[in-house]
């Protein structure tokens, strides 16, 4: 058995390029894989690589002695069947092991799944930050290179373990389940609340005072549900005299998966008005802005229980989590939640954006960052197809691209790279590119060292690996939504690119440009460009 803190043992995915603390300006890990980094580990993923670890604390000298506070180093190569050989680079040795990964993506060696590893946060252009847990806790942090100079570079300057990501309050993975929105209790019965407060710690009225809020994904993993309950008996509608909200349940949406970066917030508001009409919206908050967007929300109300739902589409693609907060606002004599009783809930969506990354999804991101608008259908189908059945690679279709005439006129060789560089950047993000990154990209260009379909798909998958392109990737996103709509009304109505006149073509590929023009990293914006795409698409 491998002794916990004397060999730490490791693996992690790779992408062909990720970002550093910058998106505009990083440097290349590797040229020899396109593969994005999961989240989280699995067998299938792993078998075959090799790695190269590195972690501060425990080690071994050159005749197996323990070593105490060193920086170590091991070559990890996990073969596929299940054998690990691990060769020691510096303070470590030599040996082999059985591996495998649990359901939770925790890799584990020589069958003690009480340890291992999970993939973390904060990864650089050299290595990934992972997380060595023992019985559920941090012990240390392994950072998994793909190099392995980087590796023993990096090693050999160490002084101390790098830190942990943090963890935000109340952690916690929220069930799937069947929920009905009635305002009743019993489809929650098997369902622990995710936030719970005492009794009277309220002033005024215990009528309003909140005892449970519970949350939870139903089993397509489309809507969240929430119940809250309350001590006393809600009262709805209000006294025709007034008109206020009556409780909230409030949460911040964010980035990373835990909870480390906040946004917007976006507030449940369920109210009566004057005439007694019951109203329910969620609606985005920002400082800076007017509460001007409203979403539908399912909601219903009985005795002391109020249930609500809404559509996990009004997050923005990239959200991981939520902090979620309740309290009654129907009186200035209120207290909310204890705030240790608010927290942080890892909410499935990044099981939900690798559904949505399917074949037609990547194809769709190739096919806008090349070009600028959103794909016809018949092409999108056309890669999707290579991709299926041809036994293409990601690369493969971004390679392919440029050997249409079309994209050919658009990139011209005798221009140089520079008008190339600087669409991407527009097309990904919207901006363009910092001067460093700029001078970084035409360097590899130029050199060889990179080719154009590989820059591609190194700025995309870099993208939605770094916590700091969130608001980039959230817009680059929601575009991608917005093209693969438009695809799809296309095919409804039976476009086919190939039969259009070219007239027809040349309008196709504007309005295709257009329909992306004012999408953002605001949801908002892309429920709007999608009900606006068949009024477009009857210019044609």
């Amino acid at each position: 058995m491998l002794e916990k803190k004397s060999l730490y043992f490791v693996a992690v995915s790779v992408s062909l390029l990720i970002f550093s603390s910058s998106i505009c300006a990083f440097n290349p890990i590797s040229t020899k894989t396109t593969e994005s980094i999961p989240s989280q580990f699995s067998e299938a993923y792993l078998a075959g690589k090799t790695f190269y670890l590195v972690w501060f604390g425990s080690g071994e000298d050159e005749s197996g002695n323990e070593l105490d506070d060193v920086p170590a180093a091991l070559e990890v190569q996990l073969q596929a069947n299940g054998t690990a050989v691990i060769s020691g680079l510096l303070n470590s040795g030599d040996t082999t092991a059985t591996w495998a990964v649990d359901d939770t993506g925790l890799l584990y060696f020589d069958g003690d799944a009480t340890e291992g590893n999970l993939i973390a946060c904060n990864h650089t252009d050299e290595f990934i930050r992972t997380h060595y847990m023992y019985e559920n806790e941090v012990d240390n942090v392994d950072l998994y290179f793909f190099d392995r100079q980087e590796a023993l570079d990096y090693a050999s300057s160490m002084t101390q373990a790098p830190e942990p990501c943090a963890q935000g309050p109340g952690f916690a993975t929220l069930p799937s389940a069947a929920i009905q929105v009635d305002g009743l209790t019993d489809d929650w019965s098997d369902i622990e609340p995710v936030i719970t407060d005492p009794a009277d710690d309220q002033e005024g009225s215990s009528a309003t005072d909140i005892r449970a809020v519970y949350a939870a994904i139903d089993e397509e993993a489309e809507r969240m549900g929430f119940l809250m309950q309350v001590e006393g008996t809600i009262q709805m509608p209000h006294t025709p005299s007034q008109e206020y909200s009556h409780y909230h349940l409030s949460f911040n949406y964010h980035w990373d998966q835990f909870c480390q970066v906040e946004d917007k917030i976006y507030i449940y508001n369920d109210y009566a008005t004057a005439d007694g009409e019951r109203t329910t919206v969620v609606s985005p908050y920002d400082p800076t802005q007017d509460l001007d967007i409203d979403y539908p929300v399912e909601s219903a109300y009985q005795g002391s229980a109020l249930e609500a739902s809404f559509d996990l589409d009004i997050l923005p693609v990239g959200v991981r989590s939520v902090s979620l907060y309740a309290h009654p606002a129907s009186s200035p004599n209120y207290t909310p939640l204890d705030e240790a009783n608010s927290g942080c809930y890892l909410l499935p969506f990044e099981r939900i954006l690798e559904l949505q990354r399917d074949d037609s999804w990547l194809v769709t991101e190739i096919y806008t960052a090349t070009l600028g608008y959103a794909p016809d259908n018949e092409g999108l189908q056309y890669w999707v197809a290579n991709l299926q059945n041809g036994g293409w690679t990601p690369t493969e279709v971004a390679q392919s691209f440029f050997d249409a005439p079309l994209v050919q006129e658009m990139y011209p060789t005798d221009q140089g790279y520079g008008p190339f560089i600087e669409a991407l950047y527009e097309n990904l993000f919207g901006r363009a590119p910092d001067a460093e990154g700029y001078q970084y990209w035409l360097a590899e260009l130029d050199s060889g060292r990179v080719q154009r379909n590989q820059m591609i798909i190194a700025l995309i998958e870099g993208g939605w690996a770094n916590a700091d392109a969130t608001s980039d990737m959230a817009r680059f996103g929601h575009r991608i939504q917005v093209g693969l709509a438009f695809a799809a009304e296309q095919a409804e109505r039976g476009i086919v690119y190939s039969q259009l006149s070219e007239d027809q073509q040349v309008m196709l590929r504007q309005i295709g440009r257009e329909v992306l023009a004012t999408v953002t990293d605001d949801s908002a914006t892309r429920k709007a460009a999608i009900d606006n795409i068949p009024s477009l698409l009857d210019q044609l």
